[in-house]
């Protein structure tokens, strides 16, 4: 047993040394790819098979193994995913001759639309956060940043003050894959970044030694997704808001606004930091359904009875 665990724990290692210095991965997308890949390696240690050893055979296996054991397809399709780009790192260091994964066919589920709030219901998120406390201060700049710049939750919570330039409006991100994009910022953006800075930020740090992380929780480390999302809820449920509320709702609602107001689908794409297109064409898919749902409600004929 210990020679299998030995040499599955040898390339597991090189494979996220090769995330993290070649592919630039984020923190979340190496959780991801350490989670997956580590139960397909539990799996072989008790079918006593090396990773040179896995085959199509023994991939398929996992796959309905986790399947009898309620995976939800969503779920089973990212670890088939990240399963496949190991053993394509494998092959393409030479360790084995064949990808097991490459002739599988992976279990697709249908991609779900994003739900975003309408402009109304983002004003009345943001006139719900407060501003009485340094939490709601610092929610309602992040809040208004997320939604006026469509940043991802963990751009966020890593962003530093060498990020905004001031002078020009702008911010400047490194997203997934290490990619920098330089973004807008709106006014009442800025202004609530201000707010917070000068008014709630001193009052989080608390005594804690200072740190280049421009959004802090309560106990005055850099601020987590988790919470983020968490005080969004609130404030959701303060606005009466019946949606399902996720952290990426305001992103998703930045995207979905613009491509309503006439935005080009690349300028988009660039905004949101989508390295493919295809990525950004579901809020063109989200904005037909709008469409779709319009003409029901609207048109004379769709009205008729038949």
């Amino acid at each position: 047993m210990e020679y299998f665990k030995k040499e599955w724990e040898i390339v597991c290692d090189h494979f996220i040394k090769f995330l993290i210095f070649e592919k630039g991965a984020s923190p979340n997308t190496l959780s991801a790819y350490k989670n997956d890949v580590k139960q397909l390696y539990n799996f072989c240690l008790e079918e006593k098979i090396t990773p040179l050893q896995v085959t199509e055979d023994v991939i398929k296996k996992f796959v309905k193994q986790l399947s009898k054991a309620g995976l939800k397809r969503t779920s089973l399709s990212r670890k088939v995913s990240s399963i496949h780009h190991f053993f394509d790192f494998l092959k393409r260091s030479g360790k084995i001759d064949k990808n097991p994964v490459s002739d599988m066919v992976i279990p697709r589920s249908k991609r779900p639309l994003p739900k975003p709030l309408t402009v109304e219901e983002v004003e009345m998120v943001l006139k719900c956060v407060g501003n009485s406390t340094p939490e709601e201060i610092r929610d309602r700049a992040i809040f208004e940043l997320i939604y006026s710049s469509g940043l991802r939750v963990s751009e966020v919570c890593e962003m530093k003050f060498s990020s905004i330039l001031w002078d020009e409006g702008l911010i400047r991100i490194i997203g997934k894959g290490n990619k920098e994009r330089i973004v807008p910022v709106g006014k009442p953006a800025l202004k609530a970044i201000k707010d917070y800075l000068e008014e709630a930020r001193e009052k989080l740090l608390k005594d804690k030694k200072d740190i280049d992380i421009v959004f802090l929780s309560s106990r005055g480390r850099p601020i987590s997704r988790q919470m983020i999302w968490i005080r969004l809820k609130r404030a959701a449920r303060k606005a009466c808001i019946e949606k399902e509320i996720h952290p990426h709702t305001l992103r998703h609602s930045f995207a979905t606004h613009l491509l309503q107001g006439g935005a080009d689908l690349r300028a988009v794409q660039d905004l949101l930091g989508h390295s493919s297109i295809s990525t950004t064409q579901i809020y063109t898919e989200l904005d037909k359904e709008t469409i779709k749902e319009v003409v029901k409600m609207y048109h004379p004929r769709e009205r008729m009875v038949v």
